[in-house]
């Protein structure tokens, strides 16, 4: 009998000693977000304008290249009567199938939509870049690159090493992606003041 105690004290010490437990906690901090936008296939460039930019006038201009070649017209989005209030530009991009894309403008309360980005190839060789860098100049009436939307560089015969991060360096020779780092497809956006 004396035994049966010992091993049941025994038990119950080594049970609260041990005691594990799952909580569900349902406070997100910035880094679920982002990991909710990813799954949803969902990303957000916020574009903070200098104090020499606010209230100026601008455009943002869409070109679609395949194989190195432009692909239809240039799409431009003109925003000539730009606010006071305007230190900002949002960009949301969103996942519409396997085969389209879509993104929308935000500037104060109003909103703008480009969903005319047909993929070509394999959705999964591609991925929005930013080209902004912090060399960037901006001078009035050039087109800057902003972001791109785009099948995967490659900068060597390996067709699993990839260069995103080479896109930023390049962003002005965008014309030559094709010929230098194989990419077959990419939307690109500009920001144009004027």
């Amino acid at each position: 009998m004396k035994n049966v105690i010992l091993v049941f004290t025994i038990m119950l010490i080594s049970s609260f000693g041990y005691s594990q437990s799952i909580k569900e906690n349902s406070n997100l901090d910035s880094n679920d977000i982002m990991d909710m936008f990813e799954i949803l296939g969902v990303n957000c460039f916020k574009l903070e304008l200098d104090e020499q930019l606010i209230g100026k006038p601008f455009q943002i201009i869409v070109k679609n290249y395949v194989e190195g070649k432009l692909v239809g017209e240039p799409v431009t989005f003109n925003f000539s009567n730009v606010s006071e209030n305007v230190n900002e530009i949002k960009l949301f991009t969103e996942k519409k199938s396997e085969n389209k894309e879509s993104l929308q403008i935000k500037i104060l309360n109003q909103s703008w939509v480009f969903d005319n980005m047909d993929i070509k190839y394999n959705r999964q060789d591609y991925k929005w870049v930013t080209l902004l860098n912090d060399d960037l100049k901006i001078d009035f009436g050039i087109e800057i690159p902003l972001i791109t939307f785009t099948d995967a560089p490659r900068a060597t015969d390996d067709p699993n090493f990839r260069v995103f991060c080479a896109l930023p360096q390049v962003a002005n020779q965008y014309e030559d992606w094709y010929s230098v780092l194989s990419v077959k497809q990419f939307y690109i956006f500009f920001i144009k003041f004027s």
